[in-house]
């Protein structure tokens, strides 16, 4: 049966954490990474030291948390958990192929540091009293916005919320009547 007609039928496939597919000579595990998607999910073939990590791309970006589901501290968890995986090999959705573990290692944590850097730029943005509005237009993520700048202004907002949600749960951050300023 196809995915089509197992689609029409009403089937589908539902799959945790540590699930494995059974590809004959292959195994292929799941690994639920959260953060850029509630149901964001890496998968390894453990015998060929191989993951695709799919939206943790490795990119010079950085993570991407723009959904209304993404959640910025989950990311922070399934990045570090996949950098204790051990493999020799990373697949990416939108970068492609990084060999060698310490290449991979390092550019994990690279694209890890991109959240703490966007969080210190942030801080450091807010040492006066900012409004939302403020806080976009700085445009701390994007670094500007391309066109199609509504679009790119909403993701910039979306992600800024959940920075500044996270901030002041540190108690790094505190929201006034005005907007958000740091507390240092």
């Amino acid at each position: 049966m196809s995915i089509l007609d197992c689609e029409t039928q009403g089937f589908d496939l539902e799959f945790e954490d540590g699930h494995v597919f059974d590809l004959g000579a292959t195994k292929l595990e799941v690994i639920h990474t959260p953060g850029h998607s509630r149901g964001h999910c890496c998968f390894s073939i453990p015998s060929e030291k191989l993951v695709f990590l799919a939206d943790i791309d490795l990119s010079s970006f950085g993570p991407w948390y723009g959904c209304l589901d993404s959640d910025i501290g989950q990311f922070i968890e399934s990045i570090e958990r996949v950098r204790d995986l051990q493999f020799e090999v990373a697949i990416t959705s939108h970068k492609g192929i990084v060999s060698g573990r310490k290449i991979v290692e390092e550019k994990l944590s690279d694209y890890l540091n991109r959240i703490f850097e966007r969080e210190e730029r942030l801080l450091e943005f807010l040492t006066q009293e900012r409004s939302m509005d403020e806080i976009v237009n700085r445009a701390i993520i994007y670094g500007h916005f391309a066109e199609p700048q509504a679009v790119f202004r909403l993701f910039e907002r979306t992600m800024i919320e959940k920075h500044l949600e996270r901030l002041v749960e540190k108690n790094l951050l505190a929201h006034t009547d005005e907007g958000f300023k740091a507390i240092r």
